[in-house]
């Protein structure tokens, strides 16, 4: 139906997956996330990333 499906963006504003019978949508705008003040988004995200690993005592590389 659709011959090319293929979409690619250098500034992307939200990330969509489906996991069983979910739809996700994470935003990926300065807006959607104020609380990071004047720090880059992706360091922002991997920051509270970390945060939850260490919170899960999930954190380091080979670690389950």
């Amino acid at each position: 139906m659709f011959t090319n499906c293929n979409t690619w963006t250098k500034n992307p504003t939200a990330f969509v997956a489906s996991g069983g019978d979910e739809l996700n949508r994470w935003e990926l705008t300065r807006d959607a996330y104020p609380e990071a003040g004047d720090m880059d988004l992706h360091d922002y995200i991997v920051q509270k990333d970390l945060e939850k690993l260490t919170r899960e005592k999930r954190q380091g590389l080979g670690q389950d």
